[in-house]
């Protein structure tokens, strides 16, 4: 995840970075939505190892077509136009490479070791919850896989849903004028 974060933000203007990290970061959630909702089945008709076999071909699938087809940046691409890495490019904000990161610096700073012990609460409650949910509802409740796959896509599904559209809101925020820091301290403060 924070490789996307880096390639994005060499492919994407500013003023639409927002939307687009929520986009992408919804094409996780919605994997998961069609691995819960597709896992069951294969169990029940397979076995359990085909779980594996089929989403790890499709993830080799994928894997092989990203290091064909993906660039870390516009400028590496040769399919990308000169007119076209020009849009790109200059809606982006140079930064030159860092020749080394002040990680004492960095870590002394009481807003990092915010953001570092909520992004941990936030992934713990999440990752905890939404793992152990199909076997709460298979195991405690009694549902069969099936039924417990599916009520386990909506979490997902309401994750891809609201990432969009907080998304749209961050990216519009900035447009009417508020700072980045602003926004992403506002919604972090409301969402935590």
């Amino acid at each position: 995840m924070p490789a996307m974060n880096n390639m994005l933000s060499k492919w994407i203007p500013v003023s639409e970075r927002s939307r687009s990290l929520a986009l992408v970061y919804s094409g996780m959630y919605l994997g998961s939505v069609v691995g819960l909702a597709f896992s069951p089945l294969l169990i029940q008709k397979f076995g359990w190892p085909s779980v594996f076999y089929s989403f790890g071909s499709l993830g080799s699938i994928w894997f092989t077509l990203w290091l064909r087809k993906a660039y870390s940046s516009p400028k590496d691409d040769p399919d990308v136009g000169v007119e076209e890495k020009r849009l790109i490019l200059e809606g982006n904000v140079s930064n030159a490479p860092v020749s080394s990161i002040p990680w004492k610096l960095i870590l002394s700073k009481a807003p990092v070791w915010a953001l570092i012990i909520s992004h941990f609460c936030h992934n713990w409650g999440t990752f905890i919850l939404l793992t152990w949910m199909p076997t709460y509802y298979n195991q405690v409740l009694k549902f069969n896989l099936t039924e417990s796959g599916l009520l386990c896509v909506l979490p997902w599904l309401t994750m891809a849903a609201f990432a969009n559209i907080g998304g749209w809101i961050a990216d519009t925020l900035v447009r009417k004028g508020l700072s980045i820091t602003t926004v992403r301290k506002a919604r972090k403060s409301l969402l935590l």
